[in-house]
C-alpha cells in the first residue's frame, strides 16, 4: 500500500504546523494503516491456529441457550457461525453435536426436507426434534370437531361452513415420524387434547417397528393453556374415563424418559371444583411407567393422580415433580390416604437416585410424599411455595420458619435419620425470601448435622426485596454449633453454592464460616491420627448474582476473602447466560 507521506515528510522530523490538505492526507494514510495493521493482526490470530476439532466446540458453546427444562442448540447462531468461511463451514459441519438437535416453531410444507437435510449432518449423534404444533393460547376448532364425530358417530360439520384449516394438515408430522431419520427424543407442544390424541393414534398407526417414532428414547409433551373465549366444550380435559380408551396408550413402547406438562388447572372447565376436579383422569399406561428411568410431570391438579402414577415407575432412576402454585394437596393428609384411594401405602422406588420437587405447599410438606419409600437417594432438590392465605382456610395457623417445611419435608421421606441421611450426597433448597428471615437454630441444625456424606450444597433464593428487609445470619449459627459440640459440621461438603440472592446477603459471615470450618476440618484430622488431607470443601460459587462486583468490595473485609483463598478454597462469582 503506497502511502503519500513524500507530500508531508519534512513534518515527521520538526514541529511545524501541517496545512489543511497536509492534515487530511495524514488523517486518510492514518486510517488505512490501522487498517492494514488491523488486518495483519488478523492474519497471525491464534483462532486461525486452532484446530477443526476445538473451534467446533467453541461453536457447541456459542450455540447452546438455555432452554426450560434444559439446553437446545440455536439453529441461528449455527447458520450465522457456518456463513463466515469456508474453515468455519467445515469446522461446523465435522461437530456433529451442532446439528442434531432442531426446534421447529412454524412448521412449513418443505420442514420435512430441511429437517432431513439438517440432521443428516448429525451423524449417528443422538437426534433431538422439537415441534410447536400450536402456541400457546390456540385451539384446533377441526380437531375438536374431529373427537366430537368419533365419540357421537355423528356426521362431518355443515360443508357450507367447514372448521379452519388445522395446523396438522400443513406439516407432514407423520413423514417426519414414521420416514425421517431415526431419534432420540421427540417434543411436542400443543394446544388442544383432541390434537394430541388424534397425532398419536395418526402416528401409531403409521409407524412400524423400524420407524424413527418406535425407537424414540426420550418424550418431552408440552400440552399448552387454552385461551380464555373459546368455546365451552373445547375446555374439558378430553381424556376418557375408560383406561383402554386413553390417548396415552399410542405412545411408543421404547420410551425410557417421559416429561408431561398438564395444562394448568384453572383452564379445565371444572377447575373451581375440588371434589371433580381431584378426579380428573389421565391414564398413562402401567407398561409404559414401569420402562421409565426419568420421569418428569408438572401438574397444578389438587387430586391423585401422581400418586397414581409412581406407584409404577419401579426402575426410575431420576424423578422431577413440578406442583405450581395452585394445589394444596390435602388429600395427603388424610388417615391412611393411599389405602383410601385404592393404592398402597407406600410406594417403593428402589432404583431412584436423584429426586426434584418444586412449589411444595407450605401446609403439607410433611405430607405431600411421605409415602414414598426411597433408599438409595443420593440427590435431592426441594422448592417450597410461599406461603398464602388459603393455607391459613385449612387450619395452618402456626407461624412457620423460612426452614420448617423444608425440614418437615425431608424428615417425611426419612433423609434426616440413618441410614438414609448417611448416603445424601447432594441437597439443592429453592425457596423465596430464603435468606430474608434467616434460619431457626434448629432447622439449620437438623438439616445439616445429619448429612455426614453431603458434598454438594446449593442454595437458591430471590434476587430482590424489599429495603427494610434483613437476612438472617443462619451461618453465626453454624459456628457456633461447631464450637459449642466440638463437631465439624458437613465433613464431606465439596461444593458449596449460592444462586439469586440479594444485596443483604450475609457474606462476611459466610467466609467466617467456612474458615471456621476449616480449622475444625484441621482438628477432625489429628484427633484422628491421620494424614493431614486437604479440606474437603474446594469450591463456592456465587451464581447470577447482579448486586455482587467483587467478593472484596462486597465483605466487611477484603482479607477475609484473601484468607478463605489461601486456605485453597476457590471463590467464584458467576452470571450465567440469559435464558432464550
Amino acid at each position: 500500500m503506497a502511502i503519500s507521506s513524500l507530500r508531508y515528510s519534512h513534518l515527521l522530523n520538526s514541529n511545524d504546523q501541517p496545512s489543511a490538505l497536509e492534515k487530511a492526507t495524514i488523517q486518510r494514510d492514518i486510517i488505512e494503516l490501522e487498517d492494514r495493521l488491523y488486518r495483519m493482526r488478523c492474519a497471525v490470530s491464534p483462532v486461525r491456529s486452532l484446530l477443526p476439532e476445538v473451534l467446533g466446540q467453541i461453536f457447541v458453546a456459542a450455540a447452546t441457550m438455555q432452554y426450560a427444562p434444559g439446553e437446545r442448540i440455536d439453529t441461528g447462531q449455527v447458520v450465522d457461525l457456518s456463513l463466515v468461511c469456508k474453515a468455519w463451514r467445515a469446522a461446523a459441519e465435522m461437530t456433529h453435536s451442532l446439528w442434531a438437535d432442531v426446534l421447529i416453531p412454524k412448521p412449513g410444507p418443505r420442514v420435512f426436507d430441511k429437517v432431513v437435510a439438517w440432521m443428516g449432518r448429525s451423524g449417528s449423534t443422538p437426534k433431538t426434534l422439537r415441534i410447536r404444533l400450536s402456541s400457546p393460547g390456540s385451539y384446533c376448532e377441526r380437531h375438536a370437531q374431529a373427537w366430537v364425530d368419533a365419540d357421537d358417530n355423528e356426521t362431518s360439520p355443515d360443508p357450507d361452513y367447514p372448521a379452519p384449516r388445522c395446523v396438522l394438515d400443513g406439516v407432514p408430522l407423520l413423514k417426519l415420524l414414521t420416514e425421517g431419520l431415526h431419534l432420540d427424543a421427540f417434543e411436542i407442544g400443543i394446544a388442544t387434547t383432541s390434537c394430541l390424541k388424534l397425532v398419536l393414534l395418526r402416528v401409531q398407526q403409521e409407524a412400524s417397528k423400524g420407524t424413527p417414532w418406535m425407537s424414540l428414547r426420550s418424550m418431552d409433551l408440552r400440552l399448552y393453556d387454552q385461551e380464555t373465549g373459546g368455546p365451552e366444550e373445547w375446555w374439558e380435559w378430553q381424556e376418557s374415563s375408560d383406561p383402554s380408551a386413553s390417548m396415552f396408550n399410542y405412545l411408543p413402547s421404547s420410551l425410557t424418559s417421559l416429561r408431561i406438562r398438564l395444562p394448568s388447572a384453572l383452564s379445565l372447565h371444572r377447575a373451581d371444583d375440588y371434589d371433580t376436579h381431584s378426579q380428573t383422569p389421565i391414564h398413562i399406561p402401567a407398561s409404559t411407567l414401569r420402562n421409565l428411568t426419568s420421569f418428569t410431570i408438572v401438574c397444578d391438579w389438587d387430586g391423585r393422580q401422581i400418586a397414581t402414577f409412581l406407584q409404577h415407575c419401579t426402575k426410575v432412576e431420576y424423578l422431577n415433580i413440578e406442583y405450581g402454585i395452585r394445589p394444596m394437596q390435602l388429600w395427603t393428609r388424610e388417615t391412611n390416604a393411599l389405602v383410601q384411594h385404592n393404592l398402597p401405602p407406600r410406594i417403593h422406588l428402589p432404583e431412584l437416585r436423584t429426586l426434584k420437587v418444586h412449589e411444595i405447599p407450605h401446609c403439607t410438606a410433611e405430607h405431600i410424599l411421605h409415602f414414598i419409600d426411597a433408599p438409595a437417594l443420593l440427590r435431592i432438590e426441594v422448592g417450597i411455595q410461599k406461603s398464602t392465605e388459603d393455607e391459613d382456610v385449612f387450619g395452618e395457623n402456626e407461624e412457620l420458619t423460612i426452614l420448617r417445611p423444608i425440614c418437615l419435608f425431608l424428615d417425611s421421606l426419612g433423609l434426616l435419620h440413618p441410614p438414609r441421611a448417611a448416603i445424601l450426597q447432594s441437597l439443592t433448597i429453592s425457596n423465596d425470601d430464603f435468606f430474608e428471615a434467616g434460619f431457626s437454630d434448629i432447622d439449620i441444625i437438623s438439616i445439616l448435622s445429619p448429612l455426614l456424606s453431603l458434598k454438594h450444597l446449593i442454595v437458591v433464593a430471590v434476587k430482590f426485596v424489599g429495603d427494610e428487609a434483613k437476612a438472617g445470619d443462619s451461618f453465626a449459627v453454624m459456628r457456633r454449633y461447631m464450637d459449642d459440640h466440638q463437631t465439624l459440621l458437613l465433613p464431606c461438603l465439596e461444593y458449596l453454592e449460592f444462586a439469586d440472592y440479594y444485596w443483604a446477603f450475609p457474606l462476611e459471615s459466610l467466609l467466617r464460616f467456612i474458615e471456621a470450618r476449616h480449622r475444625r476440618y484441621a482438628q477432625h484430622q489429628a484427633s484422628a491420627g491421620g494424614n493431614k488431607a486437604p479440606d474437603s470443601l474446594r469450591r463456592v460459587v456465587f451464581r447470577n448474582s447482579e448486586s455482587i462486583t467483587t467478593l472484596e468490595e462486597d465483605c466487611e473485609s477484603a482479607s477475609t476473602v484473601a484468607l478463605v483463598r489461601r486456605l485453597g478454597i476457590s471463590l467464584e462469582c458467576i452470571r450465567p447466560r440469559n435464558w432464550k
